[in-house]
């Protein structure tokens, strides 16, 4: 069970905040809450997760609550969201940078255009219709679903990751890992020996595993001889671009 922290009064009372102040809506014992919305329509957004038992913004928003979660409408060109580490974060933003610093629980961001970056989460749903995606650390479960832009995954879990158009990079992932391209360049290193799944209509496909992997290799022209038993299985995928799998 997600651990409990309390939502503290601070700044003006009705929750609403203007540049340069710090605004958060409560009550006088405290309220529970376990995530934060966010929206906004345009503008530069940044959400720092860290060690606090209350949510503050800086710029002009406002704030609302229901039950356990909190709302927060984002009004000026600029806002900064502080929020308890561990508890989860869901961000809706039609156009502007989306940044997330620090340690928050589940992290879950749909934009329509502008950079994501979420520097470390326990899970991460991304969802991005144009601009570019850095993820740092994702300790479980890392979702990317863009239209256009590069996509760069440094460490994860489990990944799945799809774009229509863009480079796409997982740096080290410590599980199975489903990616799909119709038109860019995919590079996947492995951290441990789990199974693969890229394909892309247009670009190169690059995979690599630890030393001691014993993968079957599928969908490669020429695979890595390796006898069995296999510990994972590579499906490795391009109708125009060279394929390569590579163990060590």
């Amino acid at each position: 069970m997600r651990e409990q922290r309390e939502w503290v009064t601070a700044g003006t009372g009705d929750g609403l905040g203007s540049s340069g102040t710090v605004a958060a809506m409560g009550s006088e014992t405290g309220v529970a809450v376990n995530a934060v919305r966010v929206a906004t329509t345009s503008g530069a957004l940044t959400v720092i997760a860290e060690d606090r038992t209350d949510v503050e913004t800086s710029g002009r928003a406002e704030v609302s609550r229901e039950g356990s979660s909190a709302t927060i409408t984002a009004t000026s060109h600029r806002v900064t969201v502080r929020i308890p580490a561990g508890i989860d974060i869901v961000v809706g933003s039609m156009s502007g940078r989306v940044k997330i610093i620090g340690r928050p629980g589940a992290v879950a961001v749909v934009a329509e255009s502008g950079k994501v970056t979420v520097e470390h989460a326990e899970t991460a749903d991304l969802r991005v219709r144009s601009g570019r995606v850095e993820v740092g650390t994702v300790d479980g479960t890392c979702r990317v679903r863009a239209e256009s832009g590069r996509i760069v995954i440094r460490r994860c879990g489990d990944a799945e990751v799809t774009t229509r158009s863009g480079h796409l990079t997982i740096a080290s992932a410590s599980g199975p890992v489903r990616a799909h391209c119709v038109s860019g360049r995919i590079d996947i290193a492995m951290a441990v020996a789990a199974d693969v799944d890229a394909d892309t209509v247009s670009g190169r496909i690059a995979v690599s595993l630890p030393a001691g992997a014993s993968p079957q290799v599928v969908g490669v022209r020429h695979p890595p001889t390796i006898a069995p038993p296999f510990d994972c299985i590579v499906t490795a995928r391009s109708v125009s671009g060279r394929v390569s799998v590579k163990v060590g």
